[in-house]
């Protein structure tokens, strides 16, 4: 099944158009966590931590799937 990947951040929302053919749930969870990660990554470079993002998955149907926040992906110290 393909699954879209949108990013939703304080001020904008990106639609993916394309989406990523994957097996199952666990696989979506696992891009999503993967994209939400990178995302991060970049953002932590540049000074900031977008922890308030999230990916939102939707399905071919366009029935939501998964509603990930950033900071699900991260293990926080302290």
């Amino acid at each position: 099944m393909r699954y879209y990947f949108h990013l939703r951040e304080s001020e904008s929302y990106v639609v993916d158009d394309e989406g990523l053919e994957l097996a199952d749930i666990k696989a979506v969870l696992a891009a999503a966590t993967a994209a939400a990660r990178s995302v991060i990554a970049a953002e932590a470079i540049a000074g900031k931590l977008p922890l308030r993002s999230s990916i939102e998955v939707d399905d071919e149907t366009g029935q939501r799937v998964l509603d990930l926040s950033f900071r699900e992906t991260v293990l926080l110290d302290g």
